[in-house]
């Protein structure tokens, strides 16, 4: 029978990742049995984490209180904001982070034209990146119409309609309805890949 894995405090310093002894202990009092951090690993666009943290940080605690599994930290999010301790490139980091609410709601309207569904980016879009741009969201097209013809595909950004910019699907649908706009119309489209 394999012994019992060592506690974190008898891993060489190599393997410490810049965590004092201190957050160590206080990690594994929170949770004896898994002896883990939370690392993070993506945000949503838009958000105010999105802007303060960085991919790879390891949250050590939120409002004074050990974070050890995603649990521990979604129990703090019904404060206004989070003061956090995160480890970042071997360093202890305070951050501040305002919490935002999020809606449930989902996809209020879409926009059909030339074959393709617009609509305002939706949360799990606005999860795939940190950022994104301003536009609308292409979300579906179909086969053989001109938007097809002309590679207008989903998962993609309209963000200018004949030079100028387009924030939201009202100004898209202002921009394309013009009288100018009869017969052709120029669209700047960001494609986002992997």
């Amino acid at each position: 029978m394999a012994p019992f894995p060592p506690s974190l405090t008898q891993h060489p310093p190599k393997f410490s990742l810049g965590l004092s002894e201190e957050w160590v202990k206080k990690l594994e009092k929170a949770n004896p049995r898994r002896r883990t951090a939370l690392a993070v690993r993506r945000f949503t666009a838009g958000t105010p984490a999105a802007e303060l943290m960085r991919e790879g940080d390891l949250i050590l605690s939120a409002n004074d209180t050990p974070v050890t599994n995603f649990r521990d930290l979604d129990m703090e999010f019904r404060e206004k904001t989070l003061n956090l301790v995160v480890l970042r490139d071997g360093e202890e980091l305070e951050i501040t982070v305002p919490t935002s609410p999020i809606s449930g709601l989902g996809t209020q309207r879409i926009v059909s034209w030339a074959g393709v569904l617009l609509q305002e980016p939706h949360r799990s879009a606005a999860q795939q990146r940190k950022t994104l741009p301003e536009g609308v969201y292409s979300s579906w097209w179909s086969n053989g119409s001109p938007a097809h013809m002309y590679g207008l595909r989903a998962t993609i950004w309209v963000t200018e309609v004949d030079g100028k910019p387009v924030k939201d699907l009202d100004t898209y649908v202002f921009r394309t309805d013009s009288p100018c706009s009869s017969c052709c119309l120029t669209l700047f489209i960001w494609w986002y890949c992997c």
